[in-house]
């Protein structure tokens, strides 16, 4: 698969989806297990398919799985087929998962969610590439590669005795992390373009986006992330055929930014929103933290439920779409001046830009009462690069 075939797998050009787009073809022409890591919508399984695509597996099966979908009482019979007879209603034998991907690519789809008991049988197909199928006691060789994913922490999970250490660390071999819509600055609006091309109506021609409702869309969360704007896109390609989309068209904002939006009141007015947990360096965020790390992340905006019902536009980007500026008493506050520095007799340039920053950091952090999330939206930081700054100066982070 050539590298343009991968974008149209994976869209979008933001610094995100370049850097997964480069650790999947890093990987796929290996043979090492991937473990692929994100919130629920962010596209796991076309990452699977990319891996797959791009390796010498690419003409064998890439077979599909998703672990929170099998009974119990199936799931073995599933993964490693059964013979004539193994338990009731079985009247033929079957082949599993695993030797339908012989030589090519099973995907396990929301691997935390598989059995205790499965898990040891998981780990020994793994460890020995060697299977059974139910109801016979003949070993069978396979050569099946594995892409698990999951939205869950899987190190709470071993925490809480729900998931097995050592089958996680047999699967964590290329851990890839699938970024969340939201953090993917830019890719809104091009996934919507392409997505409007797959769900033109027959003979009408995409859909398009005005000024208005092209900003709108990039100010909303998508905390359903590319799963959440596609049903969107789907929906106005409905309802609008062939149409310029306006403002007053985009359906309301969906309730978890509505929550959003009724968070960040009751901080305005009460100024005790308490503050969601981070997560350690380098853990895995589970869709349920990432879903309150949002909450209280917006929830030191300014503004009003109303807004996130219908506009999340801004005064000043509505003034700037018509073509006008805002009156001066409405203007953002002017960015103050730095202190002047006399490099007269000398001074450590790193030292000094280290101190600004430093101080930067704190005041945003001190300003966000202690939300990380918070303070790197004040400072145009991703998260993760300010928990890095903050460990890497010492820096306290008030309670």
């Amino acid at each position: 698969m050539a590298k343009t075939s991968l974008k149209n797998i994976l869209v979008g050009s933001s610094a995100a989806m370049q850097e997964l787009r480069q650790q999947i073809e890093q990987v796929a022409h290996t043979n090492a297990t991937v473990l692929v890591l994100g919130e629920s919508g962010t596209g796991k399984e076309l990452v699977a398919r990319g891996i797959h695509e791009l390796s010498n597996r690419s003409k064998q099966n890439l077979v599909p799985l998703n672990c929170g979908a099998i009974p119990k009482d199936l799931f073995e019979s599933e993964l490693f087929g059964h013979e004539k007879g193994a338990f009731s209603g079985a009247v033929a034998s079957r082949v599993g998962r695993f030797e339908l991907a012989d030589n090519g690519t099973l995907f396990l789809d929301e691997i935390g969610e598989m059995p205790l008991d499965m898990q040891v049988k998981m780990l020994r197909a793994l460890q020995e590439r060697v299977i059974e199928r139910v109801g016979s006691g003949k070993s069978i060789e396979v050569d099946t590669r594995i892409v698990a994913a999951t939205n869950r922490c899987l190190e709470t999970s071993i925490a809480k005795g729900e998931f097995r250490e050592d089958l996680y660390y047999r699967l964590n071999v290329f851990p890839i992390f699938v970024p969340p819509l939201r953090e993917r600055e830019g890719d809104v609006v091009e996934l919507f373009d392409h997505l409007t091309k797959r769900f033109a109506m027959e003979g009408e021609s995409p859909i398009r986006l005005t000024g208005y409702a092209r900003v709108e869309i990039m100010k909303r969360q998508w905390l359903g992330n590319v799963r959440e704007l596609s049903n969107f896109v789907e929906r106005l390609s409905i309802r609008y055929p062939g149409q310029e989309i306006t403002l007053e068209m985009l359906p309301a904002a969906g309730w978890r930014e509505t929550l959003l939006a009724e968070a960040s009141s009751q901080d305005h007015l009460v100024n005790t929103q308490p503050m969601s947990p981070e997560p350690a360096s380098g853990q895995n965020i589970s869709g349920e933290y990432a879903f309150k790390s949002a909450i209280h992340s917006e929830a030191s905006t300014h503004f009003s439920g109303a807004q996130a019902n219908s506009s999340a536009t801004s005064a000043a980007e509505h003034a700037a779409l018509m073509g006008h500026e805002l009156p001066s008493n409405s203007s953002p506050a002017s960015t103050p001046e730095l202190p002047t520095v006399n490099v007269s007799q000398g001074i450590d340039l790193k030292e000094h830009l280290q101190k600004i920053e430093v101080d930067c950091i704190e005041q945003a952090l001190e300003g966000k009462k202690g939300n990380v999330a918070s303070a790197a939206r004040l400072l145009g930081l991703r998260r993760t690069t300010l928990i890095e700054k903050i460990k890497k100066y010492g820096i306290a982070v008030p309670a």
